[in-house]
């Protein structure tokens, strides 16, 4: 006999009765199959640190303003940033940082221009093109913010 929704539905509520197990915390690996105890929030700003999405030099955007290919803007560089490091340096007026796609962008910088748009000569670089103020850096939170709910719990009544 074929049953409407509405009746299967019926059907399963008077023969089961499912009753929770209680909570387990659980490697994220056995997960599978699992029902969330709570829903999960986050606590930290994913990426954590203002970090550069290209490879090339952190720079106050400004100091770039002007720069074209038959007039380049010349900046010092000043040091470089490596991911998983935090900067030691500080990004001033007239000056850059050798940063690479991930890493944290030191303070005093609020762009990165990218290699491609860029010469160096030993410590001196020559941008070619200008940036716009936060141009090429994701800022932090900006993936997930510290106290976003990341997982929701979500029961599925029958």
């Amino acid at each position: 006999k074929l049953l409407t929704l509405d009746e299967a539905q019926q059907v399963i509520r008077q023969h089961f009765k499912p009753k929770p197990l209680g909570a387990e915390e659980i490697s994220i690996l056995e997960v599978y199959n699992r029902v969330l105890a709570e829903d999960v929030t986050a606590t930290m700003d994913i990426p954590p640190f203002n970090r550069s999405t290209v490879d090339g030099y952190t720079v106050k955007a400004e100091d770039t303003f002007g720069a074209d290919e038959n007039k380049p803007v010349r900046l010092r560089i000043y040091g470089t940033v490596n991911v998983g490091e935090s900067p030691k340096i500080t990004v001033k007026q007239g000056t850059a940082a050798e940063t690479v796609t991930g890493a944290s962008i030191p303070e005093g910088a609020d762009a990165v221009i990218m290699i491609e748009h860029t010469e160096r000569e030993n410590d001196d670089l020559y941008v070619y093109s200008a940036v716009a103020k936060d141009e090429n850096v994701m800022k932090a939170g900006a993936d997930i913010k510290k106290g976003e709910t990341v997982l929701k719990l979500s029961l599925i009544h029958i």
